[in-house]
């Protein structure tokens, strides 16, 4: 497994908190360089946001936005890996301090009651898609903000959804309910690594960048260990670190791995949040 180095490297992960709220940051490329300003100034806003491994910090959280963020009615669609990424929001709501990794989270600080995650299963890339679609037209009135995640088994080896199926569902999602906030995600990795994530990945930083887009970019989160370097296989394929997972050909979040998603959800809630909420 090769290590790739960002050109600065935060040892510290309340430092790399603070590089997601800092004003000025551009998004990152795969090189590892400056990422995911949190400003609050309308260029910022136009630029859209990008959640990635600078923002895994909750001390870097500001508290004053901490009810705001709160306030959305969030709607995630998702498989397997979002059922640990859901035991992660109820671990830092306070709801699991007989877990040892819970019992630094005050119950209540972290209310995530308004955001609701359901396991959809794993249809196919392509059910995935629809069914966001036909989730957000149902269910327009209940949510402010709706996302769903591919799986890592929806891009293995070379196999990867469908870009331009996806990116047209997604653009005609934000088209048709203006209103609301559509969060684009990067693929979730495995430990050894797949091309086929890896590529279609690529595209969502690249369009999202571009574009202006919200994007939540798990696989950058996952990809940089917590000493905030980037891990990476022979062929140069991200690989989620060992520190969030136990598995090898899967991608399956341990409690930290939860933790830290958890933690960069509440950052992306924040952003949307303090650079105005959806109306209902």
């Amino acid at each position: 497994m090769r290590n790739d180095r960002p050109a600065r490297v935060f040892s510290a992960p309340i430092l790399l908190g603070f590089a997601c709220l800092l004003a000025g940051a551009v998004p990152s490329d795969k090189s590892g360089a400056a990422a995911g300003s949190s400003s609050v100034t309308p260029d910022t806003a136009s630029r859209g946001i990008r959640i990635d491994h600078t923002c895994v910090s909750f001390s870097a959280i500001p508290e004053k936005a901490i009810p705001a963020a709160a306030s959305l009615r969030v709607l995630m669609r998702h498989a397997s890996v979002g059922d640990g990424i859901n035991w992660g929001l109820d671990t830092v709501a306070g709801k699991r301090t007989n877990q040892p990794i819970g019992r630094a989270f005050a119950s209540g600080k972290y209310n995530r009651s308004k955001w609701v995650l359901e396991n959809r299963g794993n249809p196919g890339w392509r059910a995935k898609v629809d069914d966001l679609v036909k989730q957000t037209a149902s269910r327009t009135n209940e949510f402010d903000v709706f996302m769903m995640k591919f799986c890592y088994i929806d891009a293995l080896g070379k196999n990867q959804p469908d870009w331009e199926y996806y990116r047209t569902a997604m653009e005609k999602l934000e088209a048709d309910y203006p209103k609301k906030k559509l969060v684009w995600w990067t693929i979730p990795l495995t430990r050894d690594g797949q091309p086929g994530t890896d590529a279609f990945n690529a595209q969502v930083r690249s369009y999202c960048t571009a574009k202006g887009k919200i994007v939540f970019d798990i696989a950058d989160i996952e990809c940089y260990d917590t000493k905030g370097v980037r891990l990476s296989n022979s062929a140069g394929n991200e690989v989620i670190s060992s520190e969030y997972t136990r598995e090898i050909h899967a991608g399956h979040l341990n409690p930290e791995g939860r933790v830290r998603v958890a933690a960069a959800l509440w950052h992306l809630m924040v952003r949307i949040a303090v650079t105005g909420a959806p109306s209902k």
